[in-house]
């Protein structure tokens, strides 16, 4: 992958890389999200519906309903799938406890530009109903400290959620722009998303609200298992959480230490979210790290990261060697095994506009590289050689005559022939 960089849907971006970097990460977020959600595995889609949840016709919304469980799933994106807009909307939404308008306590919920969410109704987490929330769920497990969500949410981005009354008082991280109020049957939560962390506490239901761009630095990781299920990803199977940086690709508790295995690109903290039993000590690729922990009574660690001396020679200078990797132009070539186009028809919707068909997929070939061969007898008076290539959009091709290379086409985003 590179590199790592995080970026928030808030803000423009036009390169490509880090437009692939925000792609994968998004990926990963949405993966975490559907494993921990198996409502969603289950769920019926309805009619996508502009202005019929959302108080304006600019933003779409598609309902999943739960087919068994009382979880529905909202997406929601611009109408316009073009739009760069920045879209304020309030999404009204049945739940157990009747219809809510969200937000219920003032203010309004924001698409950004080519955004998309994904907001949730009764939502099991563990056996708590999480009434509603418009903050995306990252994650959540069982964990020794209690039952941990963490969820997140663009930079500035207003965010409420509902749990029912009958969990404990909360409380809340010091300096937070955390609001809570109890109405009819539910604790009301509201936040603004800063990229600073913020917490709120119900009992032995503890809320990570996080900002999206510190969410790419989480990692869920399954524990080793006995077989059979050791080779499967299952939710039943116990996870840890820990906020690493760039890379971490997999944990093991031993006794009280937790033991990752992972990559750094940068020096980085280490912290620990969730574990399902305690643990006293951290270790990164087998070397044990200093420990301390933070405000929120989590364990931390730091790993130093020291740039890597590269040699690279000069390529200038190097004596460079060949192989013929096409031996199909040479004339000496036997392409008799090699199937011949003789079908009169295509199942193409294009008609066809050569004697027999020369469209692959009539020919069981549907994806890879493609070699054709053709033979023409000169009559001595030709001026010009000219091929039409159809290969899709980004499809690029190379011609030689005999063994004589004519050119070759390097393929845009935009051109299906050429």
């Amino acid at each position: 992958m590179g590199g790592y960089t995080s970026y928030d849907y808030g803000a423009s971006i036009t390169e490509d890389r880090l437009i692939w970097r925000e792609k994968y990460s998004e990926m990963k977020l949405q993966a975490n999200f559907f494993k921990v959600s198996p409502a969603y595995l289950t769920a019926t889609p309805g009619s996508v519906a502009n202005g019929s949840y959302a108080s304006t016709t600019s933003i779409a919304v598609t309902p999943l309903f739960g087919n068994g469980t009382s979880t529905n799933l909202y997406v929601v994106r611009h109408a316009d799938f073009t739009s760069l807009n920045d879209t304020t909307y309030i999404l009204t939404v049945p739940t157990t406890i009747g219809n809510v308008t969200i937000s219920q306590l003032g203010g309004s919920l924001a698409l950004y530009g080519r955004d998309a969410k994904i907001h949730v109704t009764d939502y099991d987490v563990g056996g708590v109903n999480l009434i509603y929330s418009s903050g995306e769920i990252f994650t959540w497990t069982k964990s020794c400290s209690g039952l941990i969500v963490v969820l997140y949410g663009g930079a500035g981005e207003l965010h409420e959620l509902a749990v029912p009354d009958s969990l404990p008082m909360p409380s809340i991280s010091p300096g937070s722009s955390i609001k809570v109020v109890q109405k009819t049957g539910a604790w009301v939560v509201q936040w603004e998303v800063t990229p600073e962390r913020q917490i709120v506490v119900f009992g032995d239901l503890i809320l990570y609200l996080c900002w999206r761009n510190e969410v790419y630095n989480y990692w869920t990781l399954e524990l080793p298992a006995s077989a059979p299920i050791s080779n499967y990803s299952l939710p039943s199977k116990s996870s840890v959480v820990v906020k690493a940086g760039y890379l971490v690709r997999s944990a093991a508790i031993v006794g009280q230490s937790l033991k990752l295995i992972g990559d750094v690109n940068a020096t980085t903290e280490i912290e620990v979210i969730a574990t399902p039993t305690e643990v006293t000590d951290i270790w990164y690729n087998g070397e044990p790290l200093k420990v301390t922990k933070s405000s929120a009574g989590n364990l931390l660690a730091s790993v130093d990261f020291t740039p890597p001396t590269l040699a690279i020679p000069d390529f200038s200078t190097l004596k460079w060697k060949y192989i013929n990797s096409l031996p199909e132009v040479q004339t000496s070539y036997d392409d008799s095994l090699w199937t011949p186009l003789t079908h009169e028809t295509t199942n193409n919707p294009w008609n066809l506009t050569t004697p027999t068909s020369m469209y692959a997929s009539d020919y069981g070939f549907h994806t890879g590289s493609l070699i054709y061969r053709g033979y023409f007898t000169s009559n001595g008076n030709e001026s010009s050689f000219f091929v039409n290539i159809t290969g899709g959009d980004g499809f690029g091709h190379s011609i030689w005559l005999d063994s004589t290379f004519l050119g070759s086409w390097v393929g845009n985003g935009s051109n299906q022939s050429a």
